[in-house]
């Protein structure tokens, strides 16, 4: 052995240093000094054949010099050992992962590299591989090998690090969904990528702006605005903050204006309204709903918060008049306290006051909303009526915020003298009610000293009856205020601060209200200090006001580094946090765990001592984590010098369960604290190993070690066998902590236990065990699991779908169909493998789907129920599965079972893309079975599907001849049915499916209107107009009309339609049925608003000609009503105008009686 080999390892073995930090610069230097090792490999190689790592810290830092001489082959071996600890630093090796990538091809690192690997070591290895490499070749070669081997989701871990061309592809066969990590890779390396796959038709299948991916979103708009902006015309996103609502705003304000209702509520509120200035009120005002009847006025409060307070009123009544032609005055519910309140113009709010009044007769206190000439005689004649404590005092609080709202100090003093005459023997509340109201409403520093005078008269007043009124020594704290700000004496200002200290130190710290005049709380500050042994004060008021100045001297120095206060010059200071730190609070534990971590800087080294002896003395009391984690990473010979108090008393906390803790101590070893820890747990297991000795073992100790201590228990317990009893205690408070062993012989053992009653305690581990072990180790665990009891060969399957390469899954569930016979663990088995196939599709789990489905007892499998849909299963398979389940249900039906809610679970699921691959005989057949049936509970359902079919389906000619052949038979059986109700009710279901079908048609821009034509011909030939006249005429409108695309055209074709159908039938009957038929879908050309179509529809028509029967029909459109709609409101009137100058004696009569029919 060479000199420099010999001299590393003895400097290795005994680096400098008891800290985890000193020992890491310790090596930091060795391996500087023997950086020319990198040159010399036989002795390097040397060094780490002989070099011994005995402890934990020696084991993390072997790794440290492979990674530090970039040992590619060493990291490699250790990167495959499973021992994830030792592996964490290697993620951060670009140049490691470069190197495994570039040297190996797929089919290794799938079919060997993997096998040695844990699950989570896998998964994250594949999200990683883009940070690796970038050739889009090696990753596509890659994608397919994992395919084949783990199936698409471990696959799609690649996805965004293959070429546009593969991605589509994929997705054509895959669903799935970006990470917000593989969107930022998109955006950041192949921003064209993701612009394609954005305007795609996968969006809605990859991207979820909503909710997961709103965080990708939100880093995007940082740096590329436009592609975020072109996400947000979508109304694909989620709520914005305010950078990028500002941002948005000054891009894109004609684009925010233009639709305030959809963008308001994702907008940052705030910015929203400072950013809009003079268009923010018709944007909120375009925010309220169409109708008043909708109108809320606590919905106006999300953006109307942001708004200045004292134009709340003026906003809400320009806007009920603008949008609904309202006044607020009609409306007292809708006249809030706040708009009286803020309002300065005493007219406004006195005649809004009286309105409310009228409404609200039980708010006694209103008046003081009056002005004061009114105001305060009506509440001191309220006063003097008053029957109770509660009701006066609120009316004399109420007398106190009229002077607020009237913005009147003087009529205040006139108040407080009323006070002082009246009140002044009243209840102590109302006292202490009325001084909080003063300082609650008004800014006490801008008083006058006439209102200081009657303020003190009334505390005055009070100690003479032995009353202690709230608030007193911050009343007289804003008094030294308001001296300090009129220009007072500072002589003064201490005179009063000495003289009154009694009842400023008994009220609490009041140093917050100091905070905004710094060189007065500086200067209460400094006087406090000087004086304090003159202070007239028992030994505890000064023992506590010495720590609030403690407090308050540490909140000084932060806040003015400049000025810096030493405390640690006074002795009663230290005094006072010796005595204060004795005592068990939270509040003082904290100040001693910031003294001791160095948050709060100590200069004394004899005082830090004394602070440090008394954390030990009363460790019980001021432990906390971050103290014990300070003292581990900073003073570890500071706990082994108070061991026995630092064991007994983290082993009696809860945050025994601190495994940052544990694992810090763990590095210890050369101190020898893991050891004592361990060795004082195990000699006091008695006391501890049924609560809390389980996780400090298990990090410290070695895994076999703590194996031997779980004593090895029958699978079932006797409860009368103490003995029994005592073992399954301890095995039941060891076992949930062994996976924090870290170690690949611990899993045979958990899964040893895994059964009987210690199942239920095993299972954490277990899991933990099956996503941390490298997979070779698996199968035979699996399969042993699989043979164990009923549940826990559930578990095995679960475990298997979880964690195992696509061949071995099939292999599992496989072989355990064939054998098994327990109904539960069946269904368990198809719940597995219909989630796996879904997630993994493929046509060897389509095929044991189909076996299992074979062996379910159908009609009680709750997993079957949730199966019948369409909805999630692959593209690929859909037909297939749909096909076979629908042949399924069939066969049980002709067994004599009732499959019909399973069949329209399966028909609901279906949607237009799938009903057009659908082949005409199933369509046929569900047409012919299950429409028109009277008394089906099904009916919209069916309705929906037939129409589908009608729209999407292959044959659409014999499709409407099926449905026609159904509501010919329908006709016969039902409507022409000799007995009354059963005819009368058989109507309603074919117009039921007339209305579907125009609801629907009419709405689709795509429809061949040769369909529409073809239903209209085949209706004639079932039903006369005579018959069904109102589906006549919805069917004859639907036909001429459909084609029409502009409004002037509509009107002529609607003028001449109905005039064609009151020549034939009449106008009796007919302009109502003609009405309700037009009025149930208007196109959007007449007009963007809902509200207003009609309205425009009947002005047209009244516009169009001077004929009787079309302005008729233009009375019968209009609503019985007046609009709110300003817009509709004025064609409502010029149409009223219109037709009242026609002289025709019938116009005239049912233009009268239609304005009588108005309801106002």
């Amino acid at each position: 052995m060479t000199a420099v080999v010999s001299d590393f390892l003895n400097r290795f073995n005994h680096l400098e240093g008891i800290t985890i930090g000193d020992r890491k610069k310790s090596l930091a230097l060795l391996l500087r000094d023997y950086d020319s090792l990198n040159e010399d490999v036989s002795a390097l190689d040397h060094i780490l054949q002989n070099i011994k790592a005995t402890s934990y810290l020696q084991q993390k830092f072997v790794v440290n010099i492979l990674i530090y001489f970039r040992r590619y082959t060493d990291l490699f071996r250790v990167f495959t050992e499973e021992n994830e600890v030792l592996m964490k630093p290697i993620w951060k090796q670009v140049w490691f992962f470069e190197k495994l990538l570039h040297e190996n091809n797929s089919d290794f690192i799938v079919d060997h590299l993997f096998e040695h690997l844990s699950y989570v070591t896998r998964l994250r290895f594949l999200r990683n591989i883009n940070r690796f490499i970038k050739d889009e070749v090696k990753i596509e070669k890659l994608y397919d090998s994992i395919l084949h081997k783990y199936g698409v989701i471990c696959a799609n871990e690649l996805l965004t690090g293959c070429s546009l061309k593969k991605i589509l592809e994929i997705l054509k066969e895959h669903k799935t969904r970006l990470s917000n990590k593989q969107i930022i890779f998109l955006h950041k390396y192949k921003k064209n990528s993701l612009i394609e796959l954005i305007q795609s038709e996968y969006f809605g299948q990859l991207f979820d702006f909503y909710d997961v991916n709103s965080k990708a979103l939100t880093i995007i708009a940082g740096s590329d605005f436009e592609l975020f902006f072109n996400i947000f015309k979508s109304n694909r996103c989620s709520n914005i903050g305010k950078h990028l609502t500002k941002r948005l705003l000054n891009v894109e304000k004609q684009y925010v204006l233009s639709k305030p209702a959809d963008l308001y509520h994702i907008l940052h509120k705030r910015t929203l309204v400072k950013n809009l200035r003079s268009d923010f009120k018709q944007f909120f005002w375009d925010t309220w709903p169409c109708s008043f009847k909708n109108f809320s006025l606590y919905a106006c409060s999300a953006l109307m918060r942001f708004y200045p307070k004292s134009k709340h009123l003026e906003l809400i009544q320009e806007g009920l008049q603008k949008v609904y032609g309202e006044s607020i005055s009609n409306h007292p519910d809708l006249i809030d306290d706040k708009f009286l309140k803020y309002n300065e113009n005493v007219e406004v709010r006195e005649s809004l006051l009286e309105i409310k009044m009228k409404h609200c007769k039980d708010e006694y206190t209103l008046p003081q909303y009056y002005s004061i000439e009114k105001s305060i005689p009506i509440l001191k004649k309220k006063i003097n009526a008053a029957d109770g404590v509660s009701k006066r005092e609120n009316l004399i609080k109420a007398l106190v915020y009229t002077c607020k709202v009237n913005n009147d100090p003087d009529a205040l003093l006139e108040v407080q003298k009323y006070f002082s005459f009246r009140h002044r023997n009243d209840d102590q509340s109302i006292k202490s009610s009325f001084l909080h109201e003063i300082k609650k409403c008004f800014d006490m520093t801008k008083l006058s000293e006439n209102h200081w005078q009657l303020i003190f008269e009334v505390i005055e007043w009070g100690k003479t009856k032995n009353e202690n009124l709230c608030e007193n020594g911050k009343i007289y704290v804003m008094y030294i205020k308001f001296l300090y700000k009129n220009n007072k004496p500072l002589d003064a200002i201490s005179n009063v601060l000495l003289t009154r200290i009694t009842d400023i130190n008994d009220n609490g710290n009041i140093w917050g209200l100091l905070k905004d005049l710094p060189k007065l709380e500086y200067f209460i500050l400094l006087n406090f200090i000087n004086h304090f042994s003159t202070l007239p004060l028992n030994d505890d008021a000064k023992s506590k006001l010495a720590f609030e100045l403690f407090e308050a001297m540490i909140d000084w120095n932060k806040r003015h580094p400049e000025d810096h206060i030493n405390f640690w010059e006074y002795s009663f200071i230290k005094e006072a946090i010796k005595t204060k730190l004795k005592k068990p609070s939270y509040r003082f534990s904290s100040y001693l765990n910031d003294l001791i971590q160095g948050k709060i800087i100590c200069d004394d080294e004899g005082f830090f001592k004394e602070i440090e002896s008394l954390l030990w003395e009363n460790f019980s009391t001021n432990f906390s984590t971050n103290i014990v984690e300070y003292y581990l990473r900073k003073k570890p010979l500071n706990i082994l010098e108070h061991f026995s108090s630092f064991i007994c008393v983290i082993l009696e906390k809860y945050s025994c369960d601190s495994l940052c803790i544990w694992r810090l101590l763990k590095h210890y070893e050369h101190i020898s604290l893991p050891q004592k820890t361990v060795e004082y747990i195990i000699q006091n297991k008695s006391d501890y190993i049924s609560c809390v000795c389980g996780m400090p073992l298990a990090t410290l100790m070695q895994s076999d070690d703590y194996i031997k201590m779980i004593p090895n228990i029958n699978t079932k317990i006797d409860i009368e066998n103490h003995e029994e009893c005592s073992q399954y205690r301890a095995a039941n408070s060891l076992l949930p902590f062994t996976k924090y062993l870290n170690s690949n012989s611990v899993l045979p053992v958990v899964v040893e236990f895994c059964q009987g009653d210690l199942l239920h305690t095993c299972l954490p581990p277990l899991y933990y065990y099956f996503f941390h072990t490298a997979e070779k180790h698996l199968l035979e665990h699996l399969k042993t699991l699989s043979n164990r009891s009923v549940s826990v060969r559930k578990h095995a399957v679960k475990l298997a779908c979880s964690v195992m390469p696509v061949e071995i899954i099939y292999n599992l569930i496989k072989q355990m169909m064939d054998i098994e016979k327990n109904n539960s663990v069946i269904e368990h088995l198809f719940h597995k493998t219909f989630k796996y196939f879904l997630k993994q599709p493929s046509d060897q789990f389509w095929h044991l789907i189909q076996l299992q489905l074979k062996s379910l007892d159908i009609q009680e499998s709750n997993t079957f129920k949730d199966a019948c849909t369409i909805k999630r299963i692959p593209k690929k398979y859909e037909m297939m599965y749909l096909k076979f389940i629908w042949e399924l249900l069939d066969e049980i039906q002709e067994q004599g079972h009732d499959v019909t809610d399973l069949k329209e679970k399966l028909i609901a699921s279906l949607n237009p893309d799938i009903i057009g691959s659908l082949e005409y005989s199933f369509c046929s057949d569900i047409i012919k079975k299950k429409f028109l049936r009277f008394g089906s509970k099904s009916e919209k359902l069916i309705n929906t599907f037939v129409l589908n079919c009608m729209k999407y389906g292959k044959q659409k000619q014999q499709i409407c001849e099926d449905i026609f052949a159904v509501m010919s038979e329908f006709k016969v059986n039902y409507i022409l049915h000799p007995e009354f109700n059963i005819s009368l009710k058989s109507y309603s279901y074919i117009s039921s499916f007339i209305r579907s079908l125009y609801s629907d048609f009419v709405d689709e821009d795509n429809l061949d209107h040769d369909l529409i034509v073809l239903f209209h011909t085949h209706w004639m030939k079932v039903f006369t107009p005579r018959e069904n006249i109102n589906d006549y005429i919805l069917l004859l409108l639907l036909l001429e009309l459909k084609p029409i695309k502009d409004s002037n055209s509509y009107v002529v074709k609607i003028a001449e339609l109905f005039n064609e159908l009151i020549k034939e039938y009449g106008i009796v009957g007919i302009i109502d049925c003609f009405t309700e038929a037009l009025s149930y879908k208007l196109p959007d050309y007449l007009s963007d608003s809902y509200e207003e179509k009609k309205y425009q529809l009947a002005f047209k028509l009244v516009d169009l000609q001077n004929n009787i029967s079309t302005n008729l029909l233009a009375i019968n459109l209009l609503p019985e009503e007046i609009p709110e709609n300003d817009n509709c409101k004025t064609v409502f009137f010029n149409i009223l105008e219109k037709l009242g100058r026609l002289e025709d004696n019938v116009m005239k009569i049912n233009l009268d009686l239609f304005i009588r029919s108005l309801s106002h």
